[in-house]
């Protein structure tokens, strides 16, 4: 039998050569779709940013973009709900971080804004300037085939076509707008190129760190301000709480002493807006919405007063305690009008300055020596004692005489109670006076008149402010 001569087999070393090399050409390739291939098909993408993700993700097809960004306008919600292709932002819009949240099947996207550390110190600069709210965010919710379709790694309004929305490797949000350009002109008379080309605009906010929401919550405040003036000669003070935390607070003020702080929590009455009510705050407390500038302005005696503040969501949280010792010292709110005078100054020639600052400064001193006038009358309004009524004080006087003389009346006049009456004898009148100085003598009872007439001693005593004759 004849046989056939065989191929003898290949060294090991050489077939475990090209299987390496397969594995080193497959993860090449791997590397370059990866890498390379996430450009393509992408027009205009800058180059020194982070590739667009090349995979949907799991989301039903639609893409990840899920997370926080930073520094996002108000350029994002009207992109994504077919506004207008570009918009400046107002001047509500400070800067903002956006956090997206999506279904896991994709079939909704919920965008919610609200200002980072940095947009809330300029957002409270200016409500607090001008006394009045601005746009500080909201919550964007879009649905699936209804407002966005989703075709691969992209997002892409429905009402808005011309823009893609989705991720780079960076984690940062990228969107891309496909706008015509007209072509360009040289000194306005040569025309070069065509008469419109599409280009693709894009625009990337940032993936924003974890450790900034620490940096915005230190950011927050709860002040407590006065306003540019003091009402009623300085014996009641307006002011305002001004909530700047970003989280909705319980409050409640009382004054230093009283036996029940929640008893006093309502003594202070709402001078602007409304106290919110409801279940969010116990009772005697105040709902004080975050971010809000207008809601409470208070109209407080001008005594000490402590107010307390923690926050809504949490009721086991021990509150945060604010003294104010004098509320006529508290700082100041910006004044509009000296907002105002500062721009009109900035137009002025020199000599109009020196003229505008000398009126001014007249109107200071005839303010402070007005007030001044002011002050002094409601302190000696204030020293000045609460007598009762006059009925009040002759019955006071009655009850302390076991003696048969008749009270005829009381009155007050300057500072001082006068009583008239009569006795049977001048004994039954200094009884009397004894009896007044036994149950106070502070009331310095002194006889004024006295005199016979028709068998009886008629009488006249003055008393000074005591508990006979005090509210």
């Amino acid at each position: 039998m004849r046989h056939l001569p065989t191929a003898a087999p290949a060294p090991p070393t050489r077939s475990r050569f090209f299987r390496a090399l397969l594995v080193v050409l497959t993860l090449a390739i791997a590397a370059f779709v990866y890498w390379i291939a996430p450009g393509f098909g992408v027009p205009d993408y800058p180059k020194d940013w982070a590739t667009p993700k090349l995979l949907p993700g799991n989301l039903g097809g639609c893409p990840d973009l899920s997370g926080s960004y930073d520094d996002v306008d108000d350029v994002v919600p009207r992109l994504l709900q077919g506004g207008p292709s570009w918009v400046q932002g107002n001047h509500g819009w400070f800067e903002h971080k956006a956090t997206v949240t999506q279904a896991p099947d994709g079939s909704w996207l919920e965008m919610q804004f609200a200002l980072n550390e940095r947009g809330l110190p300029k957002h409270r600069k200016h409500a607090m300037t001008y006394n009045q709210g601005w746009a500080h965010g909201g919550t964007l919710r879009l649905t699936r085939d209804t407002d966005y379709s989703c075709s691969g790694r992209w997002l892409q309004p429905i009402r808005n076509r011309e823009v893609i929305v989705g991720r780079n490797r960076a984690g940062d949000l990228i969107i891309g707008e496909r706008r015509q350009v007209s072509g360009q002109f040289v000194y306005g008379v040569i025309k070069i190129g065509p008469e419109s080309v599409d280009q693709t605009f894009w625009m990337r906010w940032r993936a924003r760190p974890a450790s900034s929401e620490a940096l915005l919550l230190a950011a927050g405040t709860f002040e407590v301000n006065r306003y540019p003036w003091l009402n009623l000669g300085g014996t009641q003070v307006v002011v305002k709480l001004g909530n700047y935390t970003t989280r909705d607070l319980c409050v409640r003020l009382w004054e230093p002493g009283a036996p029940d702080a929640d008893a006093r929590s309502a003594n202070a009455p709402s001078l602007t807006g409304t106290i919110y009510g409801g279940d969010a705050c116990p009772p005697a407390w105040m709902f004080m919405r975050m971010l809000v500038n207008d809601n409470f302005g208070l109209r407080i005696p001008n005594v000490p007063y402590r107010i307390a503040w923690r926050p809504a969501a949490d009721p086991g949280a021990t509150p945060t305690i604010i003294e104010v010792p004098d509320p006529a010292a508290l700082p100041l709110m910006p004044d509009q009008d000296d907002e105002r005078r500062k721009r009109a100054e900035a137009r002025m020639t020199p000599q109009q300055l020196a003229e505008s600052r000398a009126r001014a400064r007249e109107r200071e001193l005839e303010h402070a020596r007005k007030f001044a006038i002011a002050k002094q009358r409601a302190l000696e309004e204030s020293m000045k004692p609460r007598f009762a009524s006059e009925s009040s004080i002759r019955q006071r006087i009655q009850s302390i005489n076991y003696l048969d003389q008749t009270i005829v009346r009381a009155t007050i006049e300057e500072g001082r109670v006068r009583i008239s009456g009569s006795a049977k004898s001048n004994a039954a009148i200094s009884q009397l006076m004894r009896q007044i100085d036994e149950r106070d003598a502070a009331a310095a009872v002194e006889l004024e008149s006295i005199r016979q007439e028709d068998g009886r001693i008629h009488f006249e005593l003055l008393m000074k402010p005591c508990t006979l004759t005090e509210l």
